[in-house]
């Protein structure tokens, strides 16, 4: 009989320790994701950094919100009105695949992103992300971060 408690126990202590690996991986990487407040934080000019601490178009938040909804504040200066919040737009978002298109609803309203665009993301980072666009040969990217 203690032969059998024995064996018992030690089948008990094997089962433990045998289903119990350690060759979990671990939890997945966070991974990036639009939804949430963005803002524009740099411009670059052909790979220059610029300032843009005193770009009033840049003070705004965009905002993507689950579900496809699209809201975004736009600021704007003029001689007689220095730089304010002149209107909140809205509109849809959607994902294609690693792109993103963007429909404003509001009319009149004018995005500071384009409609289509592709995020660029470096490796690991999920609270920024840079478009680029080149016109005449000049290659402007702007830099957002997720507030």
């Amino acid at each position: 009989m203690k032969k059998l408690l024995g064996l018992l126990l030690l089948a008990g202590f094997m089962t433990v320790f045998v289903g119990c690996s350690s060759d979990d991986d671990g939890p997945a990487a966070p991974q990036f994701t639009i939804v949430g407040t963005w803002k524009v934080t740099g411009k670059l000019i052909n790979n220059e950094p610029q300032d843009i601490s005193d770009i009033c178009v840049y003070k705004g938040n965009m905002k993507f919100v689950n579900g496809g909804v699209y809201v975004e504040d736009v600021w704007s200066e003029d001689d007689e009105n220095p730089c304010h919040l002149e209107e909140t737009i809205g509109g849809n978002w959607e994902k294609n695949g690693d792109s993103y298109t963007v429909s404003i609803t509001t009319e009149g309203g004018e995005s500071l992103l384009p409609a289509q665009f592709t995020p660029i993301l470096e490796q690991g980072e999920i609270n920024r992300f840079k478009i680029s666009a080149t016109i005449l040969g000049t290659t402007t990217t702007l830099i957002f971060t997720k507030q």
